[in-house]
């Protein structure tokens, strides 16, 4: 059985494929299972122009499954994922002792990292998605960054957070109370969004302590496939810290945990996700943030408007 690290770790090419061009960060059984004839076919199927990336669109891809049994395996993806987050809450008291010994709160980050690793093991090894982030490399590179990205589905967060390094994600109020993921949050350090100046302050301080910090700008999850007006938080931490903006873009195959769907509705199987890194913005002299992220609002929109998720550069 592969380690949950593994999970994003290039992988060796599947036996029924060539190796003209490599696909990475995904599991080789979910290409077993789908009708590709070479590496560079399934590479033009999922990431090309006519690759289905339009989240309201629900595109099925290749080698797609639906049924009970599909249905039953997405119910074990989900008891698992926030029943361990469930669990860590219950031990957040000891793990809090312990904590005090560690301020940065880098333990918390690295356990709460191992979780969402095992969850993607898991989900991948149930073909429930393919998650292909073929720049994930880069990423590791990456310190006191402010990592932007648009926000399609509920698993965002746990996708970014398994690479990303370092990492403090400004969080949504709501969920820091959920006992699902209060004791994960609280243990990783994550920053509720309902606190204006002091969010401010507390994100500009992990800046400049070497933490990259995850936003999503629109608030919430992407409705019915268009970007969300962005709110100016992150433009605001840029302006005060001098941090670099780090874009990310993100897309998903078909309507899988979008705002307004059940956790609980089915859904076909695998759920195509697709990452890239995007642009890097730095605020202008006597730009103010409100104007800086409108800035990076429109570049968002402009990506996202294009039907590859691959098909321009980042630059």
């Amino acid at each position: 059985m592969p380690s949950p690290e593994s999970i994003c770790q290039p992988v060796a090419t599947n036996s029924h494929l060539s190796t003209d061009a490599p696909l990475r960060y995904i599991n080789p059984k979910f290409m077993s299972g789908m009708s590709f004839r070479t590496q560079s076919e399934a590479e033009n199927r999922l990431t090309g122009p006519d690759a289905p990336w339009n989240g309201a669109a629900g595109a099925i891809l290749p080698g797609s499954r639906r049924g009970l049994g599909v249905y039953l395996q997405h119910l074990v993806g989900i008891a698992y994922f926030f029943g361990g987050g469930f669990i860590l809450t219950l031990f957040w008291p000891v793990v809090r002792i312990f904590s005090r010994r560690d301020p940065t709160g880098e333990i918390g980050s690295r356990l709460l990292q191992k979780l969402f690793r095992s969850y993607l093991w898991l989900v991948q090894n149930l073909r429930l998605f393919y998650l292909h982030w073929p720049d994930a490399d880069a990423v590791l590179q990456l310190r006191g960054r402010i990592i932007v990205s648009n926000h399609p589905g509920l698993m965002d967060a746990v996708f970014l957070v398994s690479k990303l390094p370092r990492v403090v994600c400004v969080m949504r109020s709501a969920l820091m109370r959920n006992p699902c993921f209060f004791g994960a949050a609280r243990m990783a350090g994550f920053i509720p969004n309902d606190r204006g100046a002091e969010m401010i302050r507390e994100s500009v301080q992990k800046l400049h302590a070497g933490f990259n910090l995850l936003i999503f700008p629109e608030g919430t999850r992407t409705k019915n496939g268009v970007l969300n007006p962005f709110k100016a938080g992150f433009a605001l931490a840029a302006v005060q810290s001098g941090a670099t903006v780090q874009c990310l873009i993100m897309r998903q195959s078909q309507p899988y945990l979008i705002q307004g769907l059940n956790v609980f509705e089915p859904e076909s199987a695998p759920v195509a996700v697709a990452i890239r890194l995007g642009r890097e913005f730095t605020p202008e002299p006597g730009e103010s943030a409100r104007l800086f992220a409108a800035r990076v609002e429109a570049y968002f929109r402009e990506e996202l408007a294009n039907p590859g998720p691959f098909n321009k550069s980042g630059g």
